[in-house]
């Protein structure tokens, strides 16, 4: 099994700066967002979810330092509608119990 420091290495070039842009986005947007919900109970298993949840929906869109970007991409409010619906989809169904319910 390749350690994870030779794991981005193609033909001897190192990939690991290449990125998928709305992977990024949805990281950031997250942040932004799961403050709204209070009923979220911010553990790492419910965290992993929404990311989960989140990327899932969102289309590929790999970028690398010093590359053309010419399609635009989805936007920031439509990740956000994405982000908001995987959070109130995790707080209903949980992937683990909630003690006293």
């Amino acid at each position: 099994m390749p350690n994870k420091k030779n794991s981005y290495v193609l033909d001897g070039h190192s990939v690991d700066h290449v990125r998928n842009r709305n992977e990024t986005k949805a990281v950031q947007i997250l942040n932004e967002v799961l403050s709204e919900f209070k009923d979220f109970d911010h553990c790492q298993l419910c965290i992993e979810d929404i990311y989960g949840l989140t990327i899932n929906q969102l289309p590929v869109r790999y970028i690398q330092v010093g590359g053309l970007n010419l399609k635009k991409g989805i936007s920031d409010d439509e990740i956000r509608k994405i982000a908001r619906e995987s959070i109130q989809r995790v707080i209903e169904k949980p992937s683990h119990s909630i003690p006293g319910k």
